[in-house]
């Protein structure tokens, strides 16, 4: 058996306690009211659309398709 190196995995399960400190504070700030917010072509407020593990995720430098491709190699390998 191969030991694989996946390093947008790593970089994720490096982070972890960030991730859940950041991931708390936006559960609290919903349960509070507040919603993180955009622009939209004519310059109004808008609530935000993209989802928030994808922003936490660009903000850590992450890809997020590398980090699924990953994913679905760890699980094809896991008989092996």
């Amino acid at each position: 058996m191969t030991n694989k190196h996946y390093p947008q995995c790593e970089k994720l399960s490096s982070c972890s306690n960030e991730v859940q400190s950041i991931n708390e504070f936006l559960e609290w700030c919903q349960e509070n009211g507040f919603a993180l917010m955009d622009f939209n072509t004519s310059g109004d407020p808008v609530k935000l659309q993209e989802p928030v593990d994808r922003l936490i995720h660009k903000s850590l430098g992450v890809d997020v398709a590398e980090l699924e491709a990953e994913r679905q190699d760890m699980i094809a390998n896991l008989g092996s």
